[in-house]
């Protein structure tokens, strides 16, 4: 496996070579060290680091925390943080760059390898959920079927264009209503609202897809008959999180 190339980024030269030999030490890769913001925001640009370790009082016109906040919007590399400083308006304002770490001088190496591990590992991981967005919000507005995903609570967060034409209802309408505006369904040859399977699922915390056909209720007055599947999304310890509600026009409602 390669190495995690890591940019020590330090105004104390002595310091900084230290903590680079004892990275190395460690088993990874640090080409060079920054005395400055101005200078690691060139260097990152150039060696595509997987971490940054800021010193957050730097030398310069640009401190760690500017410096961190620019290496997250810029190239999106995590930073932890190395300082002596803990008081209450330096930890606030390092806050707001959403660090990886915070370490405070002097550090034992074992303490440094931890946090190391622990920023790549969660980096990691949120890559790869971002990918995942990335790829869904190319996948589902493109889709042929009509989709709405709401909360855990049923409230409308997002739909494609397909269930926008199919509803009556833009995403923008839509957004933080009642899947059951929405989503207005009865039975087919019936004017009585029925239960859809989102609000099923939502209310007897149907665990399977449910699948039914329905008149659907448009936002403009009409109707249009839809087989649909309700799917529960569930986070960690099983709870949930969402549903996925995804229909496609049958035949008009009579």
């Amino acid at each position: 496996m390669k190495a995690a190339t890591i940019l020590v980024v330090e105004d104390e030269s002595i310091v900084a070579s230290d903590l680079q030999n004892r990275l190395i030490n460690m088993g990874y890769s640090v080409p060079t060290t920054s005395p400055s913001g101005e200078d690691a925001l060139r260097k990152a640009k150039l060696l595509a680091p997987d971490l940054v370790l800021m010193d957050i009082r730097l030398k310069g016109e640009m401190d760690g925390v500017e410096a961190a906040e620019q290496m997250r919007d810029l190239f999106d590399v995590p930073c932890i943080y190395l300082t002596a400083y803990t008081d209450d308006d330096t930890l606030r304002r390092a806050k707001i760059t959403e660090p990886y770490g915070y370490i405070v001088k002097p550090f034992e190496e074992r303490e440094l390898h931890t946090a190391i591990e622990m920023a790549l590992s969660r980096h990691k991981t949120e890559q790869k959920l971002k990918e995942k967005e990335q790829w869904l919000r190319a996948i589902v507005p493109n889709l042929q079927d009509a989709v709405i995903v709401t909360s855990g609570k049923g409230v409308v967060v997002s739909m494609n264009p397909a269930a926008e034409l199919l509803t009556g209802w833009s995403q923008a309408d839509a957004d933080g209503k009642d899947v059951k505006a929405v989503f207005n369904v009865s039975s087919i040859g019936s004017d009585s609202q029925v239960e859809s399977p989102a609000t099923e699922i939502l209310a007897h915390a149907v665990s399977a897809k449910v699948e039914k056909r329905l008149c659907l209720m448009t936002k403009g007055g009409g109707s249009v008959s839809v087989d649909c599947r309700a799917v529960p999304v569930h986070g960690d310890k099983a709870n949930l999180k969402g549903i996925a509600l995804i229909f496609r026009q049958s035949e008009e409602c009579k």
